[in-house]
């Protein structure tokens, strides 16, 4: 879940309930951290080595105990509603304190500043998902104080805060979703700042940020979906503007970077290769380091094409067509199911599609071909 100065934190159930565990990197023992019965969905260690910041539910209440005892599991919604809440574990007395100053908001992501500063947090206002994605807040939090900046409102489904510095100052950046909900968009604002302006670093661009990556040294990188591929680009901090650094085909995602951002690792995934850990330069080549699936290349897959066309208004759209294997176009027609996916989620590339959305691949060993 994080490291930290030579230590890994984890989560594990190997006493039991999961908890907080911390291990040396050069390997030994793990050592237990915490003995919470709430629930732990994140831990990050912070850069003095003597602070983790953990989300954590809170502990149950004898009305809780009673109703588990009971069976009584019946989920209503709005009742009984268990928020992720921020939580500071001091390491040499093992002290959990609670960060009261952000009330009862579901804390959904952390982010601490490389020198060791205070954490970003994007909350919502309930864990449920209808309700929560529409109602982020962006905050700056003190570890040690528990004093808590609120940057304010930000847009849907804000994700992936990454701090970077311009002129002498510390900026957030993030992914959110302007309205209408097309795509994403990487917003920045500087903290602190008197009156919190959040600005959209790719307005009028012509490719979609798909992730943010936290680069110690320098200005953050981001992964865009250009069409059915994939590009790296690095945040001018002059002109406030991202540049491409490097295209890939296929499919690009959960990039993160060395301290200087001279080397990036990444999740990668072309037509006919899986999804494996790939790394090297930002400006590429990605090189393959991990092989997870080796018995898939004695199988023999369809064959994938790209497709281009215009919608109505005459929007570029790209698609794929997948055919059964050994076969082409001369040797149909085919049967043809259609996977129509407008987005903006859960996006796809010109990727390896053997999972089950879409199944291209498994449809077209039998004999069907997918677009």
């Amino acid at each position: 879940m994080g490291t930290g100065f030579g230590v890994g934190v984890f989560l594990s159930d190997r006493t039991g309930s999961p908890q907080l565990h911390r291990i040396r990197l050069g390997g030994g023992e793990a050592e237990v951290l915490t003995d919470w019965h709430g629930d732990i969905s994140d831990a990050r260690p912070l850069a003095d080595a003597r602070l983790v910041a953990v989300v954590a539910t809170d502990e149950p209440t004898e009305d809780d105990k009673r109703r588990r005892a009971e069976r009584d599991d019946a989920i209503v919604w709005g009742e009984r509603v268990r928020c992720g809440r921020l939580r500071v574990l001091d390491l040499a007395t093992g002290e959990l304190r609670t960060v009261d100053a952000l009330g009862h908001r579901h804390v959904v992501e952390l982010a601490p500043r490389p020198d060791g500063g205070p954490l970003a947090v994007i909350s919502w206002t309930s864990p449920e998902k209808d309700p929560g994605v529409t109602t982020n807040e962006l905050h700056v939090v003190d570890p040690e104080t528990g004093t808590v900046h609120d940057l304010g409102r930000i847009e849907t489904m804000a994700r992936t805060p990454v701090w970077w510095r311009a002129d002498g100052s510390w900026h957030l950046a993030y992914l959110a979703m302007p309205e209408p909900f097309g795509g994403y968009a990487v917003y920045d604002v500087a903290v602190p700042a008197a009156a919190a302006v959040h600005r959209d670093l790719t307005e009028g661009m012509a490719v979609c940020p798909m992730d943010l990556a936290q680069v110690t040294d320098g200005p953050p990188l981001a992964l865009f979906a250009d069409g059915l591929d994939t590009a790296i680009y690095r945040l001018d901090p002059g002109l406030r503007q991202f540049r491409c650094l490097s295209a890939r085909d296929g499919l690009v995602d959960s990039l993160t970077a060395s301290r200087s951002g001279e080397v990036v690792a990444a999740l990668a995934s072309t037509s006919c290769e899986p999804m494996d850990v790939h790394a090297g330069p930002p400006g590429g080549p990605l090189i393959r380091l991990s092989d997870t699936r080796p018995a898939l290349r004695a199988i023999s897959w369809g064959t994938q094409e790209r497709l281009s066309y215009q919608a109505s208004d005459g929007l570029g759209l790209d698609g794929l067509l997948i055919l059964p294997p050994g076969r082409n176009r001369a040797d149909g027609p085919f049967p043809l199911i259609t996977w129509v996916h407008g987005g903006p989620s859960t996006r796809y590339a010109d990727q390896f599609l053997l999972g089950p959305r879409p199944p291209a691949q498994w449809l077209a060993a039998a004999g069907t071909a997918t677009s």
